[in-house]
C-alpha cells in the first residue's frame, strides 16, 4: 500500500473514532479509557502468575461475546480450527462477563464444546492476564475488524460438508415451532430467513457504516418466489426496523413481542436458508450449518463464508468516471476492503443496493443448489474463475470456498474485465 494510501486510511480511522466519540460522549470515552489503563496494570501486577499459568498450558481464546456475528463465527472458526488438528492441545477457556454476551442461547449451546466463565470479577483478572502474548490465542485473523484475510474462509473451507458442530436439541426446536404456530406458521412448513441491515441496528457507529445498510422492501419478488414454492418468510431484526408486512405467509418477527434470544438461535438454524448480509446475525445460521444468500455484500471482499453459500455484490459508482468501477478495479485498489462510509465518500464512490430483480435471483439460485438443479455451465465456471482470480491474500475473503451468485456475474459480465 502507498504511503497516499495509509495516510488516508488514518484519517478515515481518525474520522471513524472521532464520531463515535461525539456519539457515546466524553464521558464514555474517558471511562472506556480509564478501563483499558487499569487492564494493563493488572496485568503487570500479575504477569508471575500470568507466567506459570501459561507454561501449565492455559490459554485464554478472546472471543467477542458482545456482538452476534462475532459470538457465532469465531467460537466456530476456533472449534473447528482445532477439530482440524491445526491447534495445539491447551488447556483453552473463554470468558464472557453474563451481562455482556450478545445472545446467551448461542452461549450455551458452545459451552458443550469449551470452558466458559462468566463471573464479572473472575472475567476481569483472566481478560487482564491473557494479554500481549502470555496466556492467550491470537485470533485476530480469524474475522480481522480493519484488514487482511479471514482465516474463516480457509476453516470452513477445509471442514467441507461434514456435519456442523451446533445442532438445535429437541426441546429448543419444539418450543420454537409453537411459537411459530401461535404466529400462523404450520407446524410442517418450512421457511426461509431474511434480515437487512437498517440504519437503528448500531447507532454509536451508524455514520461509519451506513453503506451497509439496505432497504427491506427490496427483497419483495424474492419473497414472492418463495411464497410461490409453498414456504414461508421470517423476517429477522430488532424492534428499530420499519415494518415488513407484505402478503400472506410473511412473518414480521423483528417486531413480534415473542422476538428473543433462544428464538434467534431457532430460526437461524431451522430455515432452509438464510437471506441475508454483512451484519453479523447470518453467521449464526452458518455456525449451524444452515446455508447463507447474502445480498448487497459490502465491503466487495465479504461475501459468505461457508462453501454453500451465495453472494451478491452492492455495485460501486465512481462519480470521477461517470460508471460503475469494474470488479478488477475494486480489487486492485484498496476499496475491496473498505469498512467505512468516509472512505468511499472521500474518493465519491458510491455504493448501490441490488435490484429487487438480482435479490430474486439470489433466492433462486439458492432454491436451485439446494435441490440440486443448479447447472454451472461453461461460461458460468469461466465468470467465477475471473472473479476468484482477482481475490489476493490481502484481500478479507482469501480462501473463500463459497460461490458468487452465476446469475449475478451474468448480468455484471461486462464489469469481469476482459
Amino acid at each position: 500500500m502507498s504511503l497516499s494510501a495509509r495516510l488516508r486510511e488514518l484519517r478515515v480511522r481518525v474520522d471513524y473514532y472521532a464520531s463515535k466519540i461525539r456519539v457515546v460522549g466524553i464521558g464514555w470515552t474517558l471511562r472506556w479509557i480509564a478501563r483499558r489503563l487499569a487492564i494493563e496494570l493488572t496485568w503487570v501486577a500479575l504477569l508471575p502468575v500470568t507466567a506459570i499459568a501459561h507454561l501449565a498450558g492455559y490459554r485464554r481464546v478472546p472471543i467477542n461475546v458482545e456482538r452476534i456475528g462475532h459470538l457465532a463465527s469465531e467460537f466456530d472458526c476456533f472449534l473447528k480450527e482445532r477439530a482440524l488438528g491445526r491447534l495445539p492441545e491447551r488447556r483453552w477457556f473463554v470468558v464472557a462477563p453474563e451481562r455482556k454476551v450478545a445472545n446467551a442461547s448461542l452461549l450455551r449451546y458452545w459451552k458443550a464444546h469449551v470452558a466458559i466463565l462468566q463471573r464479572p470479577w473472575l472475567c476481569w483478572v483472566l481478560s487482564a492476564m491473557g494479554r500481549h502474548g502470555l496466556m492467550e490465542l491470537d485470533i485476530s485473523h480469524y474475522t480481522p475488524i480493519l484488514k487482511g484475510a479471514a482465516t474463516y474462509y480457509p476453516v470452513l473451507a477445509a471442514w467441507g460438508d461434514r456435519p456442523p458442530l451446533l445442532a438445535l436439541d429437541p426441546e429448543h426446536r419444539a418450543r420454537g415451532r409453537a411459537v411459530l404456530a401461535r404466529m400462523g406458521v404450520p407446524a410442517d412448513a418450512w421457511f426461509v430467513a431474511i434480515h437487512a441491515r437498517e440504519p437503528g441496528f448500531s447507532a454509536q457507529d451508524e455514520s461509519a457504516h451506513a453503506h451497509r445498510n439496505s432497504d427491506i422492501h427490496r427483497l419483495a419478488i424474492a419473497v414472492e418466489e418463495i411464497r410461490r414454492r409453498g414456504g414461508w418468510v421470517v423476517r429477522m431484526g430488532d424492534p428499530s426496523m420499519q415494518p415488513f408486512t407484505p402478503a400472506g405467509r410473511v412473518v414480521d418477527y423483528a417486531l413480534h413481542p415473542a422476538r428473543s434470544d433462544w428464538m434467534d438461535v431457532f430460526l437461524c438454524a431451522e430455515a432452509r436458508f438464510f437471506v441475508g448480509n454483512t451484519s453479523g446475525l447470518y453467521l449464526v445460521a452458518t455456525a449451524f450449518g444452515t446455508p447463507a444468500a447474502l445480498a448487497n455484500v459490502v465491503p466487495s471482499s465479504h461475501i459468505a463464508f461457508a462453501p454453500a453459500d451465495i453472494s451478491v455484490l452492492k455495485l460501486i459508482w465512481s462519480e470521477p468516471l461517470g460508471r460503475y468501477l469494474t470488479f478488477p478495479e475494486i480489487f486492485s485498489r484498496p476499496v475491496a476492503n473498505y469498512r467505512f462510509a468516509k472512505a468511499f465518500a472521500d474518493e465519491r464512490l458510491r455504493v448501490d443496493e441490488n435490484t429487487q430483480e438480482e435479490l430474486q435471483e439470489l433466492v433462486l439460485e439458492m432454491f436451485e443448489r439446494l435441490d440440486r438443479a443448479h447447472v454451472e455451465t461453461d461460461d458460468d465456471r469461466v465468470r467465477q474463475e475471473k472473479f476468484f482470480a482477482l481475490i489476493r491474500q490481502e484481500h478479507f475473503c482469501y480462501g473463500a470456498a463459497s460461490r458468487v451468485c452465476a446469475r449475478f456475474l451474468f448480468r455484471h459480465r461486462d464489469l469481469l474485465g476482459g
